[in-house]
């Protein structure tokens, strides 16, 4: 069966399974190119194209067909069809085509393939900023390697440096000691809070370069901040006023960023601002994965549509060379292939990696020296931040060696410390502090007596310095007479600050 036929036959098909779902179509024009058949649709009067839309999954998955899109050019619609499977998303054949490599961005971003399998590549300069929105397992961490890759790739460290936030996963340190990083990638909350304040100090000192010498502000790098995981990164925050202190200076970053070369790439599952605590208003450029529910949808598309995308890597985009929402199928190329790459990064030898590239003029002592705490941030931010963190978790067994029975609520409510409070419980779990969680019952308390916990235990204990606990000497008044019950007598002796 020749081209024509084939097409004609299909089009049958389509036109009357719309027909049975209540919308009247008519195809009036048909071309194939990339493995698909590329229609071009009339609505008859009396079907509306809300209706028309509403109907394109039904159809889809009446006819079975792998791809069924619809899309938009100007004011005609189409519909991209194939009855074989598509494969071709590779972000390899992206990198490494001509578009790309003799393109005029910036900052390039392969970002996958249009319904008529067409490249779509954009500019983050352009951009200036970018949110991606999408539930997991929707290809979200697929995208950001993308546009990472994009950048190594493509850009020299001279032209554009990155800084990865990957708090509350680890989908980003597959490329720790890539030479276009300014800092190692940030795993933890708060040596972010440090990276996000340092920031907004670079953008202030970069606008006042721009101000006084254009010249030595031309030769700054842009720097590429990605934060996956935005709402993570807000709630690990336990003081609140730091909190709003970090808020404020990423809304401040996607103020005023773009005047200091600073583009900020915010991924999250759930885009609202109760959620992610940032006014993202000022976001105009936007990729929208499959979201769990509607309202996220409409959080970052502005309507729905996004709940209902079908398959890994499908996205709604919209960057400045689209003017509304553009189905895109999303690149990827697998983590191996990655790594390899990376590794050939890895093996040159930069002296500029882990320092943000400034221009000779710009790179003296002073300057250095007001940048050390951005430079030195992951070393010292660390050993602090393990130091607290065991500090809390000392106060946390201590007080539960004081009860028979405890809950997660009981801890977020004793030490205000929210989310964090089921980790916590997690690690008492490991310590051998309670047992085995039993649906949504308290969990018990095991030690009996000090040569039930262990040296690690012991350890943690010295952490703290027992505020709120009695200092009083251990007197045979306070536990009563000698027929006390052991585990009552060990956990007062506990209080009384005993080991």
């Amino acid at each position: 069966m020749n081209y024509v036929n084939r097409a004609s036959k299909l089009a049958n098909k389509i036109e009357k399974r719309f027909s049975v779902f209540g919308s009247d179509i008519e195809i009036v024009d048909d071309e194939f190119t990339n493995s698909r058949y590329i229609f071009e649709v009339k609505l008859k009067r009396g079907t509306k194209e809300s209706q028309f839309l509403k109907c394109c999954n039904d159809v889809k998955l009446a006819l079975k067909l792998p791809l069924f899109q619809h899309f938009k050019r100007g004011m005609t619609s189409f519909l991209a069809v194939s009855e074989v499977p598509i494969r071709e998303n590779g972000l390899g054949k992206i990198l490494n085509s001509p578009i790309i490599k003799e393109g005029k961005q910036k900052i390039p971003y392969a970002i996958g393939y249009d319904p008529v399998g067409e490249m779509v590549i954009g500019d983050l300069a352009e951009m200036t900023h970018l949110l991606m929105a999408g539930a997991s397992n929707s290809g979200k961490t697929v995208a950001l390697r993308s546009l990472i890759m994009s950048i190594v790739c493509r850009c020299l460290t001279t032209q554009v440096n990155l800084l990865l936030f990957d708090i509350g996963a680890s989908d980003l340190k597959i490329f720790e000691g890539i030479p276009h990083l300014s800092h190692p990638v940030i795993e933890d909350a708060e040596v972010g809070i440090n990276v996000i304040m340092e920031l907004k100090t670079e953008m202030d000192r970069r606008i006042a370069i721009k101000n006084n010498d254009l010249g030595e502000f031309d030769k700054l790098p842009a720097i590429v901040v990605v934060i996956d995981e935005l709402a993570s990164f807000i709630s690990d925050i336990s003081n609140k006023r730091v909190g709003k202190t970090v808020v404020d200076s990423i809304s401040n970053l996607l103020r005023r960023g773009r005047h200091a070369k600073i583009h900020m790439v915010l991924a999250t599952q759930d885009p609202t601002l109760k959620s992610i605590k940032v006014d993202i208003g000022n976001i105009t450029s936007r990729i929208a994965l499959k979201c769990a529910k509607f309202h996220e949808s409409v959080a970052i598309t502005g309507k729905g549509g996004a709940e209902h995308l079908q398959g890994n890597g499908a996205m709604l985009v919209k960057i400045p060379q689209y003017q509304e929402y553009t189905y895109v199928q999303g690149a990827y190329m697998t983590e191996d292939t990655i790594r390899v790459i990376l590794q050939r990064f890895r093996s040159k030898r930069y002296n500029t990696r882990y320092k943000f590239m400034v221009s000779a003029a710009v790179a003296n002592h002073e300057n250095e020296s007001i940048h050390s705490n951005m430079y030195h941030a992951r070393a010292t931010t660390v050993n602090k931040s393990i130091q607290d963190k065991n500090k809390e978790l000392a106060d946390v067994i201590e007080w539960a060696l004081t009860q028979t029975e405890v809950s997660v609520l009981q801890i977020q409510k004793q030490f205000r410390i929210g989310n964090r409070a089921s980790q916590i419980m997690e690690k008492l779990f490991e310590l051998g502090i309670v047992g085995d969680k039993f649906a949504k019952l308290p969990r018990t308390v095991i030690p009996n007596s000090k040569a039930d916990l262990s040296p690690e235990v012991i350890a943690l204990l010295s952490y703290t310095n027992a505020p709120n606990t009695p200092k009083q000497p251990i007197t045979e008044t306070i536990y009563g007479n000698d027929e006390c019950e052991p585990k009552v007598l060990y956990r007062m002796k506990m209080s009384a600050n005993y080991i």
